[in-house]
C-alpha cells in the first residue's frame, strides 16, 4: 500500500501577495487509477490536460483586502490529500462561499437589488416560455452562466458594509488528459462547477447546490440536491434529482431519470428511456430519429409534451389525473377501486417514419399535450 498525506494550512507567509497560489501539484497518469474530489464552497474547472498527467492548480487573487483580513480568509480554506494504492483523494473545504468572482460592496439600495433581480428573472423566464430544440439548449449551455441565476438568490448574503469595494477572484482548475480511462467520484456542497470540455465516462456526482455543467458524460451516476444542472448530452446514465432548481438537457438516451420536486428540460428524447417521479415538472420539447420508447412514471408531476415531427404512439393511463390539449381539458376522477384508467391515447398515422412508443403511468398529475408548433431556430 502506497500511503501519502498533506495537511496545508495557510499562515503569515502568504500575507504580503495580492495572489495566493494555495496548492500547485501534477501527477503522472500511469500512476493513478481513481480520483476522489471531495468540495465545499468553492468553483472548480475541469479542463483537458495538454500533456499525459494530471495538474492541480489552485489559487485566489485579492482586491482592497489588508494583510490581516487576507490570513483570515486563507485560514478559513483547508486541503487534505490523500494517496492511496493510486487513489487520489482530494478535500477542499472553504468556510466562506467562494465564486469565481466574489465582489463586496459598499452598499446596494433597493432599487439596484429589484433592477438586478427582474433583469435576471426576465431573462430566465423568456428562455423558459417557449418550446426549444436541442441546438439552442445547447447553446444556451456553452454561452449560460449558471451562477447568474443563483446571484440574485444569494445576494443578499453576500452584501456587507465596508469603506472599499473589495474583490476576490479563484481559480480552482484540475486538467486532465482526455483519454482518461479513470473513475471519477465527486461530491460538492454548494460548489459551481464547469465541466464543459471534456466527455466523461463512468463519472459519479453528487452535488447540493450550486450549479453543474457537463458537456457529456456517458455510463455515469450524478445525483443533484437543489441548485442548476446543465448537460449537454446524457448516455446509459442515471440521474436522480431533489428539489433541483433546473435541470437542462441537449440529448438523452439509454438512461434513467428520477425526480423529486425538480424542473427538467429535455431538448432530444432519444432511443430507451426510463423517467419515475414525484411532484416535478417535465418539458419533453422533441424525440430523435434514433427514439424507440420511454415509459414515464409520475405522481403530483407537470408534464409538458410537445408532438413528435415524426409519426408516433403514446398512451396514458391515469388516475385522479387531467390531460389537456389546446382548448380541451379532461379530468380523470379518483374511483373506489383505485385503480389508473386508460386517459387518453395517439395512434400511428402511418403518413411519417415512425418515431417510437411513450408510456405514462401517472397519477395525481396534469398533462400538458402541446399541439406541433414549428421548434425555435
Amino acid at each position: 500500500m502506497k500511503r501519502l498525506l498533506f495537511s496545508l494550512y495557510f499562515l503569515s507567509n502568504f500575507v504580503f501577495a495580492q495572489t495566493e497560489i494555495l496548492y500547485s501539484k501534477s501527477f503522472q497518469m500511469k500512476n493513478i487509477d481513481s480520483l476522489k474530489l471531495s468540495l465545499k464552497n468553492v468553483p472548480l474547472d475541469i479542463k483537458p490536460s495538454e500533456d499525459n498527467q494530471i495538474h492541480f492548480d489552485f489559487k485566489l487573487e485579492f482586491e482592497n483586502f489588508s494583510d490581516k483580513e487576507r490570513i483570515s480568509f486563507l485560514e478559513s480554506i483547508k486541503f487534505n490529500e490523500e494517496i492511496i494504492d493510486e487513489v487520489i483523494n482530494f478535500d477542499v473545504k472553504s468556510e466562506i462561499e467562494l465564486n469565481r468572482t466574489h465582489a463586496f460592496y459598499e452598499r446596494v439600495t433597493d432599487d439596484e437589488l429589484s433592477k438586478l433581480v427582474n433583469g435576471v428573472i426576465k431573462n430566465y423566464m423568456v428562455f423558459s416560455l417557449k418550446r426549444k430544440s436541442k441546438k439552442e439548449i445547447l447553446k444556451k449551455y456553452r454561452k449560460g452562466k449558471g451562477e447568474d441565476y443563483e446571484k440574485f438568490i444569494r445576494l443578499k448574503e453576500k452584501v456587507i458594509v465596508n469603506n472599499d469595494k473589495k474583490l476576490i477572484k479563484t481559480f480552482f482548475t484540475i486538467r486532465i488528459p482526455k483519454q482518461l480511462n479513470t473513475t471519477i467520484d465527486l461530491k460538492a456542497k454548494q460548489c459551481n462547477l464547469d465541466f464543459n470540455e471534456l466527455e466523461f465516462k463512468n463519472l459519479n456526482v453528487f452535488v447540493d447546490g450550486g450549479y453543474l455543467k457537463i458537456r457529456k458524460i456517458n455510463k455515469s451516476k450524478l445525483t443533484c440536491w437543489n441548485g442548476s444542472v446543465f448537460l449537454g448530452e446524457v448516455d446509459s446514465s442515471i440521474i436522480t434529482a431533489r428539489s433541483t432548481t433546473n435541470i437542462l438537457i441537449g440529448g438523452i438516451a439509454n438512461s434513467n431519470i428520477i425526480g423529486e420536486h425538480t424542473k427538467v428540460e429535455i431538448g432530444e428524447v432519444g432511443e430507451y428511456n426510463d423517467i419515475k417521479d414525484f411532484g416535478s415538472r417535465f418539458y419533453l420539447y422533441d424525440f430523435t430519429d434514433s427514439f424507440k420508447k420511454m415509459n414515464f412514471k409520475g405522481e403530483y408531476s407537470k408534464i409538458y409534451f410537445y408532438e413528435p415531427d415524426n409519426d408516433y404512439k403514446l398512451r396514458a393511463y391515469g388516475n385522479t389525473s387531467v390531460f389537456k390539449y389546446g382548448e380541451i381539458e379532461a379530468k380523470v376522477e379518483p374511483n373506489k377501486e383505485q385503480k389508473k384508467t386508460h386517459m387518453f391515447g395517439v395512434k400511428r398515422k402511418y403518413k411519417k417514419p415512425y418515431a417510437g412508443e411513450l408510456y405514462f403511468d401517472i397519477e395525481n398529475t396534469e398533462f400538458n399535450l402541446k399541439e406541433f408548433e414549428k421548434k425555435s431556430k
